[in-house]
């Protein structure tokens, strides 16, 4: 079974499959560009037997 993920966001719609994952969330140059008020990734959404996860980076605080 092949995974894809479809985002929609300020950079528009968007296509993710298996293969790019792990997805930087955070500020520009990120995968999905979030209102951080930081530069880089504050997470990365990972995927695990087509099951989605969120690991905030070292020092980062989230909420989801």
């Amino acid at each position: 079974m092949s995974f894809t993920l479809t985002l929609n966001d300020a950079l528009g719609e968007r296509t993710f499959t298996a293969q790019e994952f792990p997805l930087s969330l955070g500020g520009a140059g990120s995968s999905i560009v979030l209102a951080s008020g930081i530069d880089g990734p504050v997470a990365w959404c990972g995927l695990h037997e087509e099951s989605l996860f969120l690991q905030p980076t070292e020092g980062a605080e989230l909420q989801h």
